[in-house]
């Protein structure tokens, strides 16, 4: 079967079209499935509860199809926004494509049903001969609509009569009752100092392996941000919570290097005994240079981190050993999805970093036992006058680490359910 003529690929679009199929005769929601899946359905307009298209016929050139579902009562549309209103990360999973089992089971205990029971909560016809309901043309839409539910769970709502903004105000509303003081980033604090030699030996990096892994902070860290203050005509931290659910299943791959890759011999130890440097730039953006040539090949410190998983060797330079330690405590702090966003707006615009969280005790703990392996940056421009200066060890690791995080959430590519909310600069700002 072609990709195209499959439909329901999410949790959303299949409950929709099991839900349809349940009210249909058998086999006749089927009919519409190749219709739907060569072309035939264009002109596909979803307005509210009402849709409409055009879907080709064998006795006119086209038949117009018109339905529309019926809203939901009142007190069954309050029943939906209280469970949102009960959970503040209910609206992002609903937006990442899940289908909760808590959101099913606590609206049909309500008994509430998002999916029509019967074809009385559907007014719909169709201009061709066809006396069966559904004809095969209307079928053909509803499985275009089950593929825009899968792109978007939220248009199944809008159907119903539910207005998803009102579910995520809600959700923020519960948040701010419920939650701790939000926790406000601080900028990034560059401290100066003269540079410091280099570790003549490893320490912290033992240090390290004996803290363990953190514990996920995905769910929690959304809930502690700030409300949005008027940054954006919708809640930043639902479309953050949406975002660390993303992350929560994305980092791992983003961050494992493919097996091909692997270093081991004499390759490996080259690359464990070669120098790397470490820039920060006067806004605090930190990057890595070395003359060693695989390194030479990779573009950020996503592609540089890559390397260093892939490098067998535990010992080598003072450089290697600090980035090898470093970039195992970046894995550990974004699986755990212990970082945060600083956004802050300027004139027409706004700017963006993503920062360790190191509130998070854990966090804290794994970049403190970082700053003893540590090197100097490579020095700026010197001064005209007075002694060189680099950020000290502590602001030289959260440097790294922000510019790390910062490239990270962008190579997440997450977006948002509605292209206005995409689009927004607030929201282009953290995610793009």
């Amino acid at each position: 079967m072609r990709t195209k003529h499959v439909f329901g690929l999410t949790p959303w679009g299949r409950f929709f079209i099991d839900s349809m199929e349940a009210l249909a005769d058998d086999g006749r929601l089927a009919r519409g499935r190749s219709y739907a899946g060569n072309g035939s359905v264009y002109e596909l307009s979803i307005k509210g509860s009402a849709v409409s298209a055009k879907v080709e016929g064998h006795y006119a050139p086209y038949y117009r199809v018109d339905i529309r579902f019926k809203p939901l009562p009142d007190k069954a549309i309050a029943a939906v926004r209280a469970a949102f209103a009960a959970d503040s990360l209910l609206y992002a999973r609903v937006s990442a494509g899940e289908l909760p089992e808590s959101l099913h089971e606590g609206l049909r205990a309500a008994g509430v049903s998002l999916m029509p029971r019967r074809w009385s909560e559907i007014e719909r016809s169709c201009s061709c001969p066809d006396s069966g309901d559904p004809c095969k043309h209307q079928a053909a839409v509803y499985y275009l609509l089950a593929q825009e539910i899968d792109r978007a769970p939220f248009t199944l709502f809008r159907l119903r009569g539910i207005d998803p903004a009102s579910l995520s105000c809600g959700a923020s509303m519960q948040a701010n009752a419920v939650m701790p003081s939000p926790v406000v980033p601080k900028p990034l604090d560059m401290h100066m100092v003269p540079p410091w030699p280099e570790p003549a030996v490893a320490g912290s990096d033992y240090t390290l392996a004996a803290l363990g892994p953190l514990s996920n902070y995905a769910s929690a860290i959304p809930a502690m941000l700030p409300p949005s203050r008027g940054l954006a005509p919708f809640d930043l931290r639902i479309a953050c919570a949406g975002f660390y659910h993303r992350a929560a299943g994305a980092v791992a791959a983003l961050l494992e290097p493919d097996s091909s890759g692997a270093m081991d011999g004499p390759i490996a130890r080259a690359f464990a005994s070669s120098r790397f440097d470490i820039s920060i730039s006067a806004e605090g953006t930190a990057s890595i240079s070395s003359s060693h040539p695989s390194l030479l090949k990779k573009q950020g410190l996503l592609g540089i981190s890559l390397l260093f998983a892939a490098c067998g060797e535990r010992e080598g330079s003072p450089s290697y050993r600090y980035l090898r330690a470093f970039f195992s405590v970046m894995r550990s702090i974004a699986s755990a999805c212990a970082f945060v966003p600083d956004l802050r707006p300027g004139e027409g615009h706004f700017t963006v970093i993503w920062k360790p969280a190191r509130f998070v005790s854990e966090a804290e703990a794994l970049l403190s036992a970082l700053e003893p392996l540590a090197i100097a940056p490579r020095p700026g421009t010197p001064p005209k006058a007075g002694p060189v200066l680099v950020p000290d060890r502590r602001s030289s690791v959260d440097a790294l680490a922000s510019s790390f995080l910062s490239e990270l959430a962008r190579a997440l590519r997450y977006s948002l359910p509605s292209l206005r909310e995409s689009e927004h600069p607030a929201a282009r700002a953290l995610f793009r």
